[in-house]
């Protein structure tokens, strides 16, 4: 049976080596650990973010009350959703959307202490898979398009072949 430190040694080695943004908030929405691709993904250094208040740091303006009140509705609660969508602010101002999976951290009093969430950056799959809606509303439009012209040259057609054979009978009449 491994010691508890080596266990904790070998789970902070998982979320410090681990290529998804790894990200601990304390009761209060502190951030206690955040791993280097959270790092690399905003732009913070791992001195601006730990310590931090993460709702502050790492939430666009606007969201931020809103999910520190979820935040801490829910773990008074001693619940949290195991997996939400959420964006996270990078220092340079953009804006990534975060699948995020989360789990309740419990003291070993068993009180709650603050969660553990690992993310995936979907930004760049919401974006393709919006220039596919995109693309597809623009293909059916050029299709209306095309069906609409069609059929408007069918009339046309109509209209000449009509016009040719009224003037055919006009020349008609007035040959005799």
């Amino acid at each position: 049976q491994l010691e508890r430190a080596e266990v904790e040694r070998r789970y902070r080695t998982l979320l410090e080596n681990v290529d998804l943004p790894a990200l601990i908030l304390g009761a209060t929405g502190q951030v206690e650990f955040a791993n280097d691709a959270l790092v690399k993904l905003t732009g913070f250094s791992k001195e601006e973010t730990l310590g931090a208040d993460g709702f502050a740091l790492l939430v666009p303006e606007g969201d931020g009350q809103r999910l520190r009140s979820e935040f801490l509705g829910a773990l008074r609660m001693r619940t949290i959703l195991p997996r939400f969508e959420s964006s996270l602010r990078t220092k340079a101002g953009a804006e990534r959307r975060i699948l995020w999976t989360n789990t309740l951290l419990r003291s070993t009093a068993e009180e709650v202490v603050g969660t553990a969430s690992l993310g995936i950056d979907i930004t760049e799959r919401i974006e393709s898979e919006a220039a596919q809606l995109e693309a597809q509303k623009l293909e059916s439009l050029g299709r209306l398009a095309a069906s609409v012209a069609h059929d408007f040259n069918n009339l046309l057609m109509v209209m000449a072949h009509s016009s040719e054979t009224l003037g055919s009978a006009a020349g008609a009449d007035e040959a005799e």
